[in-house]
């Protein structure tokens, strides 16, 4: 059966990927005029019809899962997280600098 594993799904949104072939691309958006380049970082903006959205540089592409390489996680809530406790923790030391003592 189509199972998700406990681990959680294979492709998030935000997460980053690289182009294997543009070859079966079925659909581009793009400023007019401006020609974007496969090669780079691509972002997962979602699923739609079981192909990948994916947008870098004002370019939306829609491409199969097999023509895709994940590169890298993105959790916004993760990375939220971390600038919330480096935030507050240089925030608390500023407001007391003698509470790491004298």
């Amino acid at each position: 059966m189509n199972e998700i594993p406990e681990s959680g799904p294979i492709l998030q949104q935000f997460d980053q990927v690289e182009l294997l072939t543009v070859r079966n691309v079925d659909y581009l958006s793009a400023k007019p005029g401006f020609a974007p380049s496969p090669h780079g970082i691509w972002s997962v903006i979602g699923l739609v019809a079981g192909k990948v959205l994916l947008a870098k540089d004002g370019t939306l592409i829609r491409i199969p899962f097999n023509d895709i390489r994940k590169v890298s996680s993105y959790s916004p809530s993760q990375v939220l997280a971390k600038l919330k406790e480096i935030c507050y923790g240089q925030k608390t030391e500023k407001e007391n600098p003698t509470a790491s003592g004298r």
